[in-house]
């Protein structure tokens, strides 16, 4: 038994070694062990668990070109306004093309196009249900389309 203990301790000690790259180098098309390629490791953080955000930061979504969003108004006269649009280019900032926002002097009626923090965007809800209006209640918030956008 003390036999097995001490070739399994030799065995994770030898595979520490190899997860360092400590060792000889695999020649190129080899493969690991006798099970073929080596399962590739699962990324955790210095604390051991999987990557979380900081506590109070909410990660709600990640935006990609061509998504459909909401942008919330926050210009004079567009508070508590959402717009629908389309992601341009996502980085740091993402931006959007409006769907019923335009260039203020374009002739030819130009979507609007804005560099904007993420913050800002929600994706589009889903359509609305059959009968939504009936549930309902008096006294709850909702939001309305008017002249191309959604107001609270």
């Amino acid at each position: 038994a003390a036999e097995k203990a001490a070739a399994e301790a030799a065995a994770r000690t030898a595979a520490a070694g190899a997860d360092k790259g400590e060792g000889k180098a695999e020649r190129k098309g080899e493969s690991k062990g006798e099970g073929g390629p080596k399962p590739k490791k699962r990324k955790v953080t210095a604390s051991g668990g999987a990557p979380r955000p900081p506590p109070g930061v909410v990660v709600s979504h990640r935006y990609a070109f061509g998504m459909a969003v909401e942008v919330a108004g926050e210009d004079e006269g567009f508070e508590r306004s959402w717009y629908s649009g389309e992601v341009l280019k996502a980085a740091a900032k993402v931006t959007v093309r409006y769907d019923a926002l335009f260039e203020e002097d374009s002739d030819a009626k130009r979507p609007l196009t804005e560099t904007l923090e993420p913050g800002r965007l929600r994706p589009l809800p889903p359509k609305a249900q059959e009968g939504w209006l009936r549930k309902a209640k008096a006294g709850l918030p909702l939001e309305l389309k008017h002249d191309g956008g959604w107001w609270q």
